[in-house]
């Protein structure tokens, strides 16, 4: 049992979508995502499952993995607007995770500002390219990639 324990708390048993597989009062670092819910089931000796509160907090799941896709969907419907835009910009995010359709300057007090946008952008278009830009840089620890989700969270609507 041993050896199962010590497996069952390493990453390589957390599938491509983060549904993790542990022990209570061990903790797991992977990478911080969302939890969207999470379950606790003592294990018993033929391993009975209450399977009405399973299924309740695996619909929770499904309910709030739909208003996320929801919202994802509206943000690919609105165009960026200058005033989104214009967060984005003068947002505390690096210049390097900016997208190529917000254009920054950066004024003589150090301060930046926007320069140009694209109107054919939407706010996916924005969302998508900052967070893979944020999420793909290798030199950035976790906690840094967490301040900067955050940071743009607070720029975008609809992305929280």
């Amino acid at each position: 049992m041993e050896v199962l324990k010590r497996a069952a708390v390493r990453p390589e048993n957390a599938c491509a979508n983060m549904v993790l597989m542990g022990l209570r009062g061990y903790s797991m670092p992977f990478d911080e995502r969302r939890v969207l819910a999470w379950v606790y089931q003592r294990h018993t000796s033929r391993l009975r499952v209450d399977r009405p509160s399973l299924q309740d907090t695996i619909l929770r799941v499904v309910d709030r993995g739909r208003e996320v896709l929801e919202a994802y969907r509206r943000m690919a419907l609105e165009r960026l607007s200058e005033p989104v835009a214009r967060r984005i910009a003068e947002s505390e995010l690096p210049l390097r995770v900016l997208p190529d359709f917000i254009e920054v300057e950066t004024l003589e007090d150090g301060r930046r500002a926007l320069k140009g946008f694209s109107p054919q952008a939407t706010l996916w278009d924005a969302y998508n390219s900052v967070s893979a830009a944020i999420w793909h840089n290798a030199k950035s620890d976790i906690s840094t990639k967490l301040d900067q989700f955050n940071v743009l969270h607070a720029a975008l609507p609809l992305a929280r």
